[in-house]
């Protein structure tokens, strides 16, 4: 299947489904692979992305790569996982949505907002280059959130106090460029 189909699928996927879709860096969405039902990714996947500590505690990670997939356990432990290592931007989310109890059309808003937040630092990553610094994002609904900036250093430990959306905009106004607006 040739790449932008690939893009497409996953799109219409998750459109159908009633959630956004986040922006995927021009370069990465020309290599995006299906790897199976609700598993797109750049890169082969190490086991389940639900296994977030695998991804975003990687010493040596993998050149720039992308993965979009949903995954999960139990009955209410399925989330929508977006990682995204793009030069010095490092995004890793594990958003709530599928689970049994959860309430998917609420998962589905904040989902809408956090990719919301993600399109703004693809863009202005984009738009910085080189001034952009190293920015290493970690927000889980299950585990907590981390944030890192001007460093290549991962977070140490997840602040399970703070919500996605939050680390999100404090990780947006953190880079933007004085006088811009988020």
């Amino acid at each position: 299947m040739n790449p932008i189909a690939v893009v497409d699928e996953a799109r219409t996927l998750f459109f159908s489904a009633g959630l956004a879709f986040p922006k995927l860096p021009a370069e990465l969405a020309r290599r995006l692979r299906k790897s199976g039902d609700w598993r797109y990714s750049t890169r082969a996947l190490n086991g389940s992305p639900y296994n977030l500590d695998a991804y975003w505690r990687q010493t040596a990670p993998p050149s720039d790569y992308a993965v979009l997939a949903h995954a999960g356990h139990g009955i209410n432990s399925y989330a929508i996982h977006y990682f995204l290592v793009y030069g010095r931007l490092r995004i890793f989310l594990q958003l709530a949505w599928g689970g049994v109890y959860e309430d998917n059309a609420a998962c589905a808003t904040a989902i809408a907002r956090c990719f919301g937040l993600v399109d703004a630092l693809v863009d202005t990553y984009d738009k910085m280059g080189e001034r952009f610094p190293a920015l290493t994002v970690v927000a889980s609904d299950f585990y907590g959130c981390a944030l890192t900036v001007g460093t290549e250093a991962n977070p140490e430990r997840l602040d399970s106090s703070v919500h996605p959306i939050d680390v999100l905009t404090i990780a947006l106004n953190a880079v933007l460029p004085v006088g811009s607006e988020g």
